[in-house]
C-alpha cells in the first residue's frame, strides 16, 4: 500500500495516508481505525479506508463492518479582533485554565448536560472548539 508508515517501536497503529480526499487513518492491532479528515469528507474516506483493507484481505465481507461512529469534532473560528487573555480567564474563572508560561491561550470547557466540549482560545482571535460525542 502507498502512502503507509508501520514503525512499531514508535508507535503501535499502521498509518495510512490519501490525498483525495485529504484524510489520514490510522489502524490499531485490536482491529479499530481513527479517521482524521474534514467533516465533509470523514464518512466516505472511512469507507475507503475499508474498501483498501477488504481489497488487501484484512477484511473478508465489508458488511461485517460496524457503521463508524463519529466521536471527536473540531472547528476553528477567527473573531477578527485580539483578546485579553489574562482579563477572560478571571471573568470565567471555574471553567478556565490559563498558563501563559507553557501554553499560549486559554483552555476553556463547557461540561453541560450530556454535552462535553472545550475550546482554546488565543490572543490573536482564533478560537478552536474540539467536541466529544455523547456516550
Amino acid at each position: 500500500v502507498r502512502n503507509a508508515e508501520y514503525e512499531p517501536k514508535l508507535y503501535s497503529g499502521l498509518k495510512l495516508r490519501m490525498s483525495k480526499p485529504w484524510s489520514v487513518a490510522v489502524i490499531y492491532p485490536n482491529g479499530s481505525m481513527m479517521v482524521g479528515a474534514y467533516q465533509k469528507d470523514v464518512l466516505r474516506s472511512a469507507k475507503m479506508y475499508v474498501r483498501i483493507l477488504e481489497k488487501f484481505g484484512f477484511i473478508k465481507d465489508s458488511l461485517s463492518v460496524r457503521p463508524p461512529t463519529i466521536c471527536l469534532t473540531k472547528s476553528y473560528y477567527d473573531l477578527g479582533f485580539n483578546v485579553r487573555l489574562a482579563k477572560f480567564a478571571r471573568d470565567f474563572a471555574p471553567d478556565t485554565s490559563y498558563h501563559c508560561e507553557s501554553n499560549g491561550g486559554v483552555s476553556f470547557r463547557l461540561n453541560e448536560e450530556g454535552v462535553r466540549s472545550s475550546a482554546m482560545i488565543f490572543k490573536n482571535g482564533k478560537i478552536v472548539f474540539t467536541a466529544l460525542c455523547p456516550r
